[in-house]
């Protein structure tokens, strides 16, 4: 009986911030359906201005959802921004939406977006190269380096 009640409790408070539009709180009480809820409205900043807080693997995992979104809609130089902003993550997943960016900036050929496009390759080569011995066998092996 007290576990129902607790249960019916934990919903309306998730229903009141919902309703309020406090992702953020619902976040930070641990319940990641927040995320998902601001990704889908589009909310981009704040989704991964939350999921930066909550570690590099949910911020990843955002960092994704936008990157797809967001190349979609053929906003390379946005894209590429935004990745920069977080630190240019160098995980395999990831590497497909470098590519694309490079290919798509490359073939526009205007100097803001080349000029983005240099900002991200930096940071990413930068990050590559901090990878330790152990994770650069891996990558070795599946073709990355």
């Amino acid at each position: 009986m007290q576990q129902m009640l607790v249960s019916k409790i934990q919903e309306q408070k998730k229903s009141m911030l919902i309703q309020g539009g406090k992702f953020d709180k619902l976040v930070q009480g641990g319940d990641m359906s927040g995320l998902e809820m601001l990704s889908q409205r589009g909310q981009w900043e704040e989704c991964l201005s939350l999921a930066e807080k909550q570690g590099h693997e949910v911020l990843n995992t955002y960092l994704m959802k936008f990157s797809k979104t967001y190349l979609q809609q053929g906003q390379f130089k946005e894209t590429a921004r935004v990745l920069v902003r977080y630190n240019c993550p160098a995980i395999q997943q990831i590497l497909p939406v470098y590519k694309t960016i490079s290919v798509e900036v490359l073939a526009m050929d205007n100097n803001v977006e080349l000029g983005v496009l240099k900002d991200m390759l930096t940071k990413l080569i930068e990050n590559l190269e901090g990878i330790d011995k152990g994770n650069r066998s891996s990558w070795s092996s599946s073709g990355i380096l």
